[in-house]
């Protein structure tokens, strides 16, 4: 699945569904909302949405593994 030009998301079919492996296109469950270091704010917004709309299960970066909002986050 392509992203934003500098991250790459693994999704992995598995018996509870649909777990993406993201990198740093989420740091954590809660943000940041806005990635202070990405260089084009618009393709990260667009490559979350990708993701959230294909995974049920997202592992992060930096944090603990999270179900895929139903939303954007606010966090």
């Amino acid at each position: 699945m392509w992203l934003a030009r500098e991250a790459i998301t693994l999704l992995a079919g598995t018996y509870g569904g649909v777990v993406a492996f993201v990198g740093d296109l989420w740091w954590r469950a809660n943000g940041p909302v806005e990635d202070p270091v990405a260089p084009d704010r618009e393709m990260l917004r667009a490559s979350r949405l990708r993701v959230m709309a294909a995974a049920d299960v997202i592992v992060p970066g930096h944090g603990a593994v999270f179900k895929a909002p139903g939303s954007f986050p606010e966090g």
